[in-house]
């Protein structure tokens, strides 16, 4: 049957306070009985599964997370930031700021990316963000070991960088588009991601959040961006992914 989702809404939180008429919670066995037959009837009539029961609930417990790059050099990994929010549901904005990271009193500059969503999605585009930081550090470092002249170096560097962030936004995106669901109806996917939309505009404005253009950075050594594109093929990206999948979202 049709329905808005105003009513909807409200036939899932009926359905919610029926659950808790039980024994348990002091209910006598008949009005438990007819609260289990009320509940059975509405989730039929509605169509409404207990993942979508559940959903709702957990939706009103979004976590704000960051992942912290203190490196003394920023690399263009933050390029793949908008393909993990897509990946996991989560929203992302970056901030700048002074971080005593190991309490001894000494701040110092670091660069933050900071998600919104549901934890276990969180905690995902966290690890993503690991893997991708400390792959293209590890793999740039590798890349200019041999390259003499610092303007050559740098310029071999930010170009291998940037092509290893590409591809990996690249794969990353195809990992969305797997997981997409054919029908724009009711999946818990599309649900979920409206859900974290609704909480995350809420809490934008509690943070008074101004969104501000990326800056980007020019390709200086194509041998080098392509070089970079081709390791960026071989990171290994399925631990955050089953991480997410494990804790039962995504």
């Amino acid at each position: 049957m049709t329905d808005s989702p105003n009513r909807r809404d409200s036939m899932i939180e009926r359905v919610r306070k029926l659950s808790r008429m039980t024994i348990a919670n002091g209910a006598s066995e008949t009005e438990a009985s007819m609260a289990a037959s009320k509940m059975a009837a509405l989730i039929a009539e509605y169509d409404i599964g207990q993942s979508e029961l559940t959903i709702k609930v957990d939706a009103q417990n979004c976590v704000l997370d960051e992942f912290i790059d203190s490196s003394s050099r920023r690399t263009p990994w933050t390029n793949a930031v908008g393909s993990i929010s897509k990946l996991f549901g989560v929203r992302c904005y970056f901030e700048p700021r002074s971080e005593d990271l190991f309490d001894i009193g000494v701040s110092m500059e670091v660069y933050v990316a900071r998600f919104y969503g549901f934890p276990t999605d969180v905690a995902a585009a966290i690890g993503m963000c690991t893997i991708i930081h400390n792959a293209i550090g590890h793999e740039s470092d590798l890349f200019v070991a041999n390259i003499k002249g610092k303007r050559a170096m740098l310029a071999a560097r930010e170009s291998f960088e940037l092509g290893m962030a590409d591809r990996l936004k690249s794969r990353i995106m195809e990992l969305v588009v797997a997981k997409t669901p054919m029908s724009q109806g009711r999946g818990l996917i599309v649900l979920k991601d409206q859900l974290v939309t609704d909480q995350w505009a809420q809490k934008a404005r509690e943070l008074g959040l101004r969104l501000r253009p990326a800056q980007s950075i020019a390709i200086r050594d194509r041998g080098a961006f392509a070089a970079g594109h081709v390791k960026g093929g071989s990171v290994a990206l399925n631990q955050a992914v089953g991480h997410s999948k494990r804790l039962g979202h995504g």
